[in-house]
């Protein structure tokens, strides 16, 4: 089968090389969405990521022709919960065309991919660089008929094997946690994995490694994409995955009728709800930044705040995204009201669609799009003023009438000043995630 996770999974830069399958292992529904099968009933971290007992669960997937290339890179992140030992298998694909990440024998950790065994060397090898209990980065590419290059957290694994001209694979189910066969599990919490049909380098380890990739989630102060796994009702808030821990409490915290609802996919708003990431130190951006919005109206209202830092009803605020219905505009502004500087659009969102709005300044302008166009652009003169008020959605800190109805799919907020192609890409990225929605 086709992966159909890979739009919503790759990062941009990554699609840009060659990706061909990713998988995020997010939560329990965008995993049975993708086609997965999930067996032992495992569970998924809070922050992402597929938690194996090492005894009875793993994942697995029909492979299409993710692994026909005799050039291939492979990304593997996770979390071991021991170093390596014999009778373990990360992952596995079946006896023909194998590709596999396992114990080989005799005292031996290696690759096999697409039934040629590319790769083997000591425990002791692979568990020098290992770092258990907190987060690894493997990487593995080769191509016919040189050595299979393994890196671990930077270090260059030691190869005994060369590559002996393999074939493409052929269709194959591909099991995380799990020898194909034999009752071999494997523990940890598995983040990531990518095949691509490119040659990796070094440079692209370490930045895989240190996060420097071009990622949304490398990028973003916030990044609250109203999935059903990131929703926390035991805290009463949507998380952030920015790795900021930035996360939005729904409404006020206490008061129910102030909470949007948990959707597949998207939190619901009915005209008195909105999130909240406080006041964030982080988020008092002074001279330059991005607003990114994923939404859809079911009513219109006079006034709908979609994202704000301030007080609309005083002219108090930082930076404000919002639409009119009586001048049938989408605006944007940054700085007060009085003294600030604002863009608008004739581009106005309807009742139903899914829109991406972004808004960003760059110290020098103003842009505002819509679904990855440029609507309007305005000379900025200023920078945002900070005044200590909260950061939110549908709603500004007096949270007074101008609440949307409708749901919220995605909020990014940046520090930096996105370009049009980066904007584009996010409109891009919303709409392959959403698919079926639109």
């Amino acid at each position: 089968m086709s992966n159909t996770r890979l739009l919503q999974a790759a990062m941009p830069a990554e699609r840009m090389r060659g990706a061909k399958f990713c998988e995020d292992f997010r939560d329990h529904l965008s995993m049975i969405k993708g086609g997965w099968t999930l067996t032992g009933a495992p569970l998924f971290a809070k922050n992402g990521g597929l938690v194996l007992n090492g005894t009875s669960q793993y994942a697995s997937i029909p492979l299409g022709n993710e692994l026909a290339s005799t050039t291939i890179t492979v990304h593997l992140e996770w979390i071991p919960t021991s170093a390596i030992a014999a009778s373990q298998v990360i992952l596995d694909t079946s006896a023909t065309n194998r590709f596999c990440l396992s114990d080989l024998g005799g005292g031996k950790f290696g690759v096999y991919i697409c039934g040629t065994q590319a790769h083997r060397a000591v425990y002791a090898l692979w568990n020098a660089a290992l770092l258990v209990g907190k987060r690894n980065v493997l990487t593995i590419t080769m191509v016919s008929g040189t050595v299979a290059i393994v890196w671990l957290n930077g270090t260059l694994i030691a190869n005994e094997m060369g590559v002996t001209a393999p074939v493409a694979g052929a269709t194959t189910p591909l099991i995380i946690g799990k020898h194909y066969s034999l009752a071999l599990y494997y523990a940890g919490t598995i983040s990531r994995i990518l095949i691509g049909h490119y040659l990796c380098t070094l440079a692209e380890h370490q930045a895989y490694y240190n996060r420097t990739m071009w990622n949304w989630e490398d990028r973003c102060l916030v990044n609250l994409q109203m999935r059903t796994g990131d929703y926390d009702p035991t805290a009463v808030r949507t998380l952030d995955s920015s790795g900021h821990d930035l996360h939005a409490t729904l409404g006020d915290g206490v008061t129910p009728t102030t909470y949007p609802a948990q959707q597949k996919g998207s939190m619901l708003f009915d005209g008195g709800d909105y999130l909240s990431c406080g006041d964030a130190a982080a988020l008092r951006l002074t001279s330059t930044g991005t607003i990114l919005l994923t939404f859809k109206m079911t009513a219109f209202v006079t006034y709908t705040v979609l994202a704000c830092k301030g007080n609309f009803e005083t002219g108090k605020y930082s930076y404000l995204l919002y639409l009119n219905t009586v001048t049938r505009q989408l605006n944007a502004q940054i700085g007060t009201a009085a003294a600030g500087e604002a863009v608008t659009s004739s581009t106005y969102p309807a009742v139903g669609p899914i829109y991406t709005v972004a808004f960003t300044w760059d110290g020098s302008w103003l842009r505002l799009y819509c679904n990855g166009i440029e609507v309007g652009s305005h000379v900025q003169t200023i920078n945002a003023v900070d005044n200590g008020y909260p950061y939110r959605i549908s709603s500004d800190a007096a949270s007074a009438n101008y609440y949307l109805t409708g749901c919220v799919y995605d909020n990014k907020v940046l520090k930096e000043a996105l370009n049009a192609v980066q904007v584009a890409q996010y409109h891009i990225d919303q709409m392959s995630r959403l698919g079926a929605q639109q």
